[in-house]
C-alpha cells in the first residue's frame, strides 16, 4: 500500500515525522533551561542576603576584638578615651548585621545562637570598663577576648560552609542541565540517523531503483529491443506514470516503428524498407527518393511556440500522405526534414511531378489554426537503379539535391548530379572552418563610403564582413553567411561586427555615420538590442552616428517581429535602413508601418540603367516616394559614369559603389574622407577606373557562368 502513495507525499510525512521529534526536543530543552534559570537567580538571591550579611558581621566583630584587645594593654588614658569610643561604635555596628542575620529566613539553628554568644561577650567586656574608662586587666577580660575570637571562627566556618553549598547546588544545575541537553542531542541524533537510513532505504527502494531499471528499458527500447516489458506501470505515483508513458511508446514503436509525432515511418522503417528495395534481383528497375526540408521552420517555432511547429509537421505529414502513391513510403527522418521513398518509379519526370505536386500543395497551407504563415519546402530528388547505391548513398544523394535547391531559393526543387556530391563536401568543410573561425577570429571588416553629391561629402561608411582562412583562402560573404545561417553562428558573427566596426567608427569624425548589416535571423533574436547597446557603450560611439542595415527579406518573413524591433532601434536613437530593396517580393507599404530612416536600392536595378527602359522609370518611382515619405535613398553597385549622371539627374544623389571607391581597410578611412572633402566632382582617371573595374566584375561573372 505504501508503493500507491506518491513520492511527494511519501518525503512529506517522513520530514514532518523528525520535524515533530526535532521540534519536541527543542521544547524540552527550553523548560528545562528556564527551571535551571529560576533556581540559580533563586541561589543569587540568597547569597546576596545571607552570606554577605554573615561575613560582615564576622569582619566587624573581628575588628571589635581587636580594639577591646587594645585598649586591654593601653596605659595612656587619653589614647583609652578614644578606643573606647571606637569599641563602642564597633560593638553597635556588629550588633547589627547579627540582628539582620538573625532575622533572616532559613537560617538554621544559627539564626539567634550567634546574637546571645555576641551579647554575653559585650557584657563581658563591658564590666571591666569602669566610668572613667579605666581598665582593669584580670584574665577575665583576656577570656572574654578569646571567647569572641571563638565566635568569629564559628561565623567564618558557617560562611565558608554556606559557600561550598552554593557551589555543590550550582554544580548540580548546572549538570543536570547537561544531562538534559545530552538527552535531547542523543534522541536528535538517532532521529537524524534513523532519518537519513529510512530515506535512504526509501529513496533506493521506491525511487533510484525504478528509475534504473526504467533507463535499463529505456535504452534498450532506443537500441529497437521492444520484447522488454515495463513493470513499474502498476505503481499509481510519478515513476508509475513514467513507465505507463514508456510502455506506451514501446508497444507504439513494436506495432509499426512510427513517428510518434505524425504517426510516420520513422528513420528505422525508411533504412529498412530502401534496402529491401534496393535488394531486388530486378536491376532494370528504378527507385527514386525525395527529400523535403521545410523553409523557415525556426520563425514559426520561435513567434508561435513549439505547439504550432509540432502542429504544422503534423499537417505537412497529412499532405505528403495524400499526394503519393499506395506503394510509396512517407518518413519523418526529424525536425523538419521528411523523405518520400518511391520503390518502383518509370521515369524522372514521373518522379519529378510528384516532387512539384508536393511542393505546391504544401504552398497552399497559410491558414493555420495558430495564425497565418508563408509554407514551402526545399526539394531535392535522388534517383537510381536497384543494385547500383546503397540506401545510405541515395538518402546522402538526395540530400546534396535538397541542399542545391535551398540554395536556389526557396521552394525550389532540383535533381541530383555528381557536382551536388563535391559543392556539399565543400560545403561541410565551409562548416567546419566557420564554426572554428568565430573563435580564432579570422574575420576582419573592410568599410566602403557613401557619398551625397548634392553636399559634396562622404556620409557613412558601410562594414563589409571578409573571411581569410589559410586553406579556403579568401571566402565571398555570399559563400559563408547561408551557412553560418544553418549551423546557427551568424548571430556571434554580427555580434563581433557590430562591437569591432562601432569601436572603429568611435574614431572618426562626428559627421560619420556607421551601417552595419544584421542577418534577417539575428534581426529577431532577443539579445539582439542588448548587444547593440553594450557595443554602443563599450565602443563610446553616440546611437545616432549607428545604422542598422535590415534586408528586404526579413520584412517578407516576420514583419511584426522586424517592426517590434525597429521600433526600439529608433527610440533608442539608432538609425535603420533598408537594404536591396526590390530583391523581394514584399510591398512598399511597408515603409508606411515601419519607422526606417533610409532606402538602398539594389544594385541590379542600378545595372540596368541605360540598357532597360523600365529601370530608370522604377527608380524614379522610388525616388518620389523616398521623397514624400521623408526617407534618404542610396544607390547601390554605382560603377561608371553614366549611372551616377543618370541617378544625379532623377534626384538620387546618394550613392555607393565601385565608382567611388572600393572597401577601404579602416586605417584608410581617415585618408580618403580627407581628400575626397576638397574634391567636386570625379576625375576622368577615377571615372575611367570605375568603368573598367564593373567591366571586369561583369566579364568574371560572365566567364563563371559559362564555366559553370
Amino acid at each position: 500500500m505504501f508503493r500507491n502513495v506518491s513520492i511527494r507525499r511519501k518525503v512529506f510525512f517522513l520530514t514532518l515525522s523528525f520535524c515533530t521529534i526535532s521540534l519536541t526536543s527543542n521544547i524540552y530543552i527550553a523548560h528545562s533551561e528556564r527551571a535551571i534559570s529560576v533556581n540559580y537567580s533563586s541561589l543569587l538571591r540568597q547569597s546576596d542576603s545571607k552570606i554577605s550579611v554573615l561575613f560582615c558581621a564576622a569582619t566587624s566583630l573581628g575588628d571589635t576584638l581587636d580594639i577591646a584587645q587594645k585598649i586591654a594593654h593601653e596605659h595612656d588614658g587619653t589614647q583609652i578615651k578614644n578606643d573606647v569610643l571606637s569599641y563602642h561604635q564597633a560593638v553597635q555596628k556588629t550588633e547589627l548585621y547579627l540582628q539582620r542575620f538573625s532575622s533572616a529566613e532559613d537560617t538554621g539553628p544559627y539564626n539567634k545562637e550567634f546574637l546571645y554568644k555576641f551579647i554575653n561577650i559585650k557584657n563581658g567586656i563591658n564590666k571591666e570598663i569602669n566610668s572613667n574608662y579605666d581598665v582593669i586587666y584580670n584574665k577575665r577580660m583576656d577570656y572574654n577576648i578569646n571567647l569572641g575570637r571563638i565566635l568569629q571562627y564559628e561565623m567564618n566556618s558557617l560562611e565558608e560552609y554556606r559557600k561550598v553549598s552554593l557551589k555543590r547546588r550550582v554544580d548540580f544545575l548546572e549538570s543536570a542541565a547537561w544531562s538534559d541537553i545530552r538527552l535531547c542531542g542523543w534522541v536528535a541524533g538517532i532521529t537524524l540517523v534513523v532519518f537519513v537510513l529510512v530515506s535512504a532505504l526509501m529513496g533506493y527502494r521506491e525511487i533510484a531503483w525504478p528509475l534504473l531499471r526504467l533507463r535499463d528499458r529505456t535504452l534498450a527500447i532506443a537500441q529497437g529491443e521492444f520484447s522488454v516489458s515495463v513493470e513499474e506501470e502498476k505503481r499509481r505515483d510519478e515513476i508509475g506514470a513514467m513507465a505507463a508513458a514508456l510502455e506506451e511508446i514501446r508497444l507504439k514503436l513494436q506495432g509499426g516503428r512510427e513517428d510518434i509525432l505524425t504517426s510516420l515511418a520513422n528513420r528505422t522503417a525508411l533504412h529498412d524498407m530502401m534496402r529491401s528495395a534496393l535488394a531486388l534481383s530486378d536491376v532494370a528497375s528504378m527507385v527514386a527518393l525525395i527529400y523535403l526540408d521545410l523553409d523557415n521552420f525556426k520563425q514559426v517555432n520561435d513567434r508561435y511556440g513549439h505547439g504550432a511547429g509540432d502542429e504544422l509537421l503534423r499537417l505537412v505529414a497529412q499532405r505528403l500522405r495524400a499526394n503519393v502513391g499506395s506503394n510509396d513510403l512517407v518518413a519523418r527522418l526529424g525536425g523538419d526534414e521528411f523523405v518520400v521513398f518511391c520503390s518502383s518509379c518509370a521515369d524522372e519526370d514521373a518522379v519529378m511531378d510528384m516532387a512539384a505536386r508536393i511542393a505546391a500543395d504544401l504552398s497552399l497551407c497559410e491558414e493555420l489554426p495558430f495564425g497565418q504563415v508563408a509554407v514551402s519546402a526545399s526539394v531535392g530528388v535522388a534517383l537510381a537503379k536497384v543494385g547500383e547505391v546503397t540506401p545510405e548513398r541515395l538518402l546522402r544523394h538526395a540530400d546534396c539535391a535538397m541542399y542545391a535547391a535551398k540554395s536556389t531559393g526557396k521552394g525550389c526543387c532540383a535533381v541530383y548530379e555528381p557536382w551536388m556530391l563535391d559543392e556539399a563536401e565543400r560545403r561541410q568543410k565551409y562548416e567546419q572552418a566557420l564554426r572554428r573561425s568565430v573563435e580564432t577570429n579570422e574575420f576582419h571588416l573592410v568599410y566602403q563610403p557613401v557619398i551625397d553629391w548634392r553636399t559634396k561629402r562622404v556620409m557613412s561608411f558601410e562594414a563589409l564582413l571578409r573571411w581569410e582562412h589559410p586553406e579556403l583562402g579568401s571566402v565571398p560573404p555570399s559563400d559563408f553567411i547561408s551557412i553560418a545561417e544553418e549551423i546557427g553562428a551568424v548571430f556571434a558573427i554580427d555580434c563581433w561586427v557590430m562591437k569591432a566596426a562601432c569601436k572603429e567608427a568611435a574614431q572618426w569624425p562626428s559627421d560619420l555615420i556607421l551601417s552595419v548589416n544584421v542577418s534577417p535571423t539575428s534581426f529577431v533574436e532577443d539579445d539582439l538590442l542588448e548587444n547593440i547597446y553594450t557595443a554602443l557603450k563599450e565602443s563610446q560611439l553616440p546611437p545616432e552616428r549607428l545604422e542598422i542595415e535590415i534586408t528586404e527579406t526579413a520584412m517578407i518573413e516576420d514583419l511584426p517581429g522586424v517592426h517590434a524591433v525597429v521600433t526600439a532601434l529608433r527610440s533608442l536613437g539608432v538609425k535603420v535602413a533598408i537594404d536591396d530593396l526590390g530583391v523581394g517580393y514584399s510591398s512598399l507599404s511597408f515603409l508606411r508601418s515601419i519607422p526606417v530612416t533610409r532606402v538602398k536600392m539594389d544594385k541590379s536595378f542600378i545595372a540596368e540603367l541605360g540598357r532597360v527602359e523600365a529601370a530608370q522609370a522604377i527608380i524614379q518611382g522610388v525616388v518620389v516616394i523616398c521623397h514624400e515619405l521623408s526617407i534618404s535613398l542610396t544607390a547601390e553597385g554605382v560603377e561608371t559614369a553614366t549611372q551616377t549622371a543618370v541617378l544625379q539627374s532623377i534626384g538620387c544623389t546618394q550613392h555607393q559603389g565601385y565608382y567611388i571607391s572600393r572597401p577601404l581597410m579602416a586605417e584608410d578611412v581617415l585618408p580618403f574622407v580627407a581628400n575626397f572633402s576638397v574634391r567636386t566632382v570625379p576625375s576622368l582617371h577615377e571615372c575611367l577606373q570605375g568603368t573598367w573595374g564593373a567591366l571586369r566584375v561583369e566579364a568574371l561573372s560572365a566567364t563563371h557562368q559559362a564555366l559553370a
